[in-house]
């Protein structure tokens, strides 16, 4: 379902949804229903702080080397990264952005007010009609550097990612592909429960 940042699982080809009423229909046009939201609104805070250096760092750059084969995409990648990064920092907003594998063209959002969710705008709606099923890398921010959401697993499969990364703010970058079914809640919140005994005990 997800990494910490390692290798590509099993891409599911799904149907591009054409409209934001077919989003909305599936339950991912927003992620308010998703298990992990910080509040309703946006709002700035030290601890969503990016810390000095972290994007300049050798170690963080060379999270991007396997992400593709081609060298400037890797950049590419890393750069946009950067962006998300220094755009978000202090704050638990999302930006988006998706990047189509077979044109080289990036549709971005980075007008979200609201916490734990991108906003769609037109232009990530374009991108999602302009690409194929299994044409898009998806990238956004994640304030708290926790794993995938369901919310963004289920627009993995709904929307035809090939795969996904969320950015952490502490550096901490998760891959995932479409699962082969909509995630459940409940099945989702004993993956994060398992993850976070991991990670704090």
């Amino acid at each position: 379902m997800y990494s910490l940042f390692l290798y590509p699982k099993e891409l599911y080809v799904a149907r591009t949804p054409r409209n934001i009423e077919d989003l909305r229909n599936k339950g991912v046009a927003n992620s308010e229903n998703s298990s992990i939201i910080e509040s309703e609104r946006m709002r700035s805070s030290f601890d969503y702080a990016v810390p000095k250096d972290l994007t300049i760092s050798g170690a963080f750059r060379r999270k991007f080397d396997s992400m593709d084969t081609d060298p400037e995409i890797q950049r590419e990648y890393y750069r946009v990264a950067k962006e998300m990064l220094s755009h978000r920092s202090g704050n638990n907003g999302e930006d988006l952005a998706y990047f189509n594998t077979r044109t080289h063209k990036w549709y971005k959002s980075t007008t979200g007010t609201k916490a734990g969710t991108p906003e769609y705008t037109e232009e990530i709606i374009k991108g999602l009609k302009d690409s194929k099923s299994g044409e898009i890398v998806s990238f956004h921010n994640h304030p708290e550097g926790m794993p995938p959401r369901d919310g963004d697993l289920n627009a993995a499969l709904a929307h035809g990612y090939k795969k996904g990364y969320t950015i952490g703010h502490n550096g901490v970058i998760f891959e995932y592909t479409p699962p082969k079914y909509k995630i459940s809640e409940s099945a989702y919140m004993m993956n994060v429960e398992k993850f976070k005994k991991t990670r704090f005990e």
